[in-house]
């Protein structure tokens, strides 16, 4: 398959999630998401299992990521 959809309810079930956010045009949704936890729009706010995330300068410049925990 070119393509595996998981549901909110199968990515909150994990173990732990794996962010990957990389460019500019990713910096303002990034911030939103970081800034309100329950960011309206944005399916990766929804996600409350641990989670890890990996960004590139570019879209994370002058942001901190926070660390989630179970």
């Amino acid at each position: 398959p070119d393509r595996i959809t998981l549901t909110l309810p199968v990515l909150n079930a994990a173990e732990r999630v794996l962010f990957v956010v990389t460019g500019v045009e990713k910096r303002a949704a990034l911030r939103e998401i970081l800034q309100a936890p329950d960011a309206a729009g944005y399916p990766a706010a929804l996600v409350r299992a641990p989670s890890l995330w990996l960004v590139d300068r570019a879209s994370g410049e002058g942001e901190t990521i926070p660390t989630r925990s179970a």
